[in-house]
């Protein structure tokens, strides 16, 4: 557990292309910052702006990285600037922001930025899954899908782009995968799943079972997917584990870390471990999940 000093120097990250992406957001978090009595070192944009680094960041002086973007561009962030000493401050700009829910009470970006200013707010490590075999690149900050429901992604992805046109492909691929692909599951275990969600919480791994039995909870992961967050699909809890082992009949495994599209080798291996970064967190000593 950390504080981070006043007078802090914030370098901050936007990406034009995530899901709630606000143009005046860096106007609006500057003057957050001035009040403050932090100051901006500079804005870096994606996709056009390489992604800082450990090296860059402390040429700068910067003591917070503030990243406005959904999380699959926070993740690629924290993993640029891996081993840093500064904190990172995650602001949801993005399609589910399900990072920024977990360590802040609020959701608007203002507000949690406003609180991260506070010379008392606390930063530490999180919890993330990681892959445990040498080949598996897998690191993720909210958590990993897995199963060939993850075709859904397509689906929200195509509808983020306002692609109406592409999703009378997607949806169709979407719904064949669910029923028609290769299921997954627990090793050691009889039960089949056309999808398991991972979940890194404390210092765990929280497993969730997704069920797609009939065209009702089909339908009920549509929606979820498209809602905002497709852990409100028709589901079970698993239980929680420090490692995992997922397999499947295919010798392939579709994957969603941090909402990224991928794929793996089965049988897949996954633990949680703590992140090499550490990040700003809001919430109230009382509701807040610490991490590993």
């Amino acid at each position: 557990m950390a504080t981070h000093a006043p007078m802090a120097r914030i370098r901050l990250i936007v990406n034009p292309a995530s899901g709630s992406h606000d143009a005046d957001m860096p106007a609006r978090l500057a003057e957050v910052a001035a009040q403050a009595g932090a100051a901006f070192a500079g804005v870096t944009a994606l996709p056009d702006d390489p992604l800082p680094t450990p090296a860059s960041l402390d040429a700068e002086r910067v003591d917070i990285l503030a990243i406005h973007a959904g999380d699959g561009t926070i993740n690629a962030a924290m993993q640029a600037v891996a081993g840093w000493g500064g904190a990172i401050l995650a602001l949801p700009g993005g399609t589910m922001n399900l990072l920024a829910r977990h360590i802040h009470e609020s959701r608007d970006p203002v507000e949690i930025f406003a609180a991260a200013m506070a010379p008392d707010a606390e930063a530490r490590p999180v919890t993330m899954v990681e892959g445990v075999d040498a080949d598996c690149a897998i690191s993720g900050l909210v958590g990993v899908f897995a199963g060939p429901t993850t075709a859904w992604g397509d689906v929200r992805e195509t509808l983020r782009r306002y692609d109406f046109a592409g999703l009378v492909e997607a949806v169709p691929r979407a719904i064949g995968q669910t029923f028609d692909g290769a299921p997954v599951r627990l090793q050691g275990h009889d039960e089949d799943y056309p999808a398991i969600y991972i979940e890194p919480v404390d210092g765990t791994l929280r497993l969730l079972g997704f069920l797609a039995d009939d065209a009702a909870a089909l339908f009920e992961h549509g929606f979820a997917w498209l809602g905002g967050d497709f852990r409100d699909g028709p589901h079970e809890e698993l239980g929680t584990l420090g490692e995992v082992t997922i397999e499947s009949a295919s010798a392939e495994i579709g994957l969603l870390v941090d909402g990224e599209r991928g794929h793996s080798h089965s049988p897949l291996r996954l633990r949680a471990v703590p992140s090499p970064v550490a990040f700003i967190m809001t919430r109230s000593r009382a509701g807040r999940l610490d991490a590993a």
